[in-house]
């Protein structure tokens, strides 16, 4: 299993502070190059925030997929799919009937959601606000999920994140795939590492095609890069 001590303890000063799924995040565009909190930079439009009334009514067209059959009866009997499950994982932890659900062991390490994606933000970019990876990949590019588990979320309901991706995976770990084009995994499937579960796109509020990926670890949300592995070799 992945160790956390450290990474929580490093995100124990921001995590007090509430952030929602679909925080309010705007993205103007400049001609400047950004650096991330790692270091690496890259030419992408600059990223700003905007009001929560703004990210309201900015979630883009809906594209997700019915859950039908046996992914239809596990939403039913776990309680997945709805705004409120979305909510409780990423302000709390998930239940203990979900981690048992999603089966499997705890994640080594985590998958780069996009083949190729270069980094545009990094953890705790924007003065310490922006507590996600943004990656870039061009609007169609397969999002693939960074360990296997079970879908809890499939829809269009937080807010300025356009069509997102929930994932609960086993170890308590759950992880998060922001403003897809469309999400092709209904609530209550079960996915496998590296599996195609969204595809890049710019829904909600974002200027840019890209995946705004969170990753939390038994309720607190963590930088995930230094436990990725398929990430793009940075540029000279």
């Amino acid at each position: 299993m992945l160790a956390s001590s450290s990474a929580s303890a490093q995100d124990a000063a921001v995590h007090e502070e509430p952030e929602a799924l679909g925080a309010p995040e705007a993205h103007t565009e400049s001609t400047g190059a950004t650096t991330s909190t790692t270091g690496a930079t890259s030419a992408r439009p600059a990223i700003q925030h905007a009001s929560a009334q703004t990210a309201a009514r900015s979630n883009g067209p809906r594209d997700v997929p019915t859950p039908r059959g046996r992914d239809r009866e596990r939403m039913r009997r776990l309680g997945l799919g709805t705004h409120a499950v979305a909510r409780q994982l990423l302000f709390g932890r998930p239940e203990a009937r979900w981690v048992r659900a999603a089966a499997g062991r705890a994640p080594r390490s985590l998958l780069w959601p996009v083949v190729g994606g270069p980094l545009w933000q990094g953890f705790r970019g924007m003065g310490g606000r922006h507590r996600a990876l943004d990656i870039g990949g061009r609007c169609g590019t397969p999002i693939r999920a960074a360990h296997g588990g079970i879908v809890a979320y499939s829809d269009n309901g937080m807010s300025g994140m356009g069509n997102v991706v929930v994932l609960v995976h086993p170890g308590g770990w759950v992880t998060a795939y922001g403003h897809a084009k469309k999400t092709l995994v209904p609530a209550g499937a079960v996915v496998r590492r590296g599996q195609t579960i969204a595809l890049v796109g710019d829904t909600g509020i974002a200027h840019g095609c890209h995946v705004h990926f969170i990753a939390y670890h038994n309720g607190t949300r963590l930088d995930p890069q230094p436990l990725m592995t398929g990430a793009p070799r940075r540029r000279r």
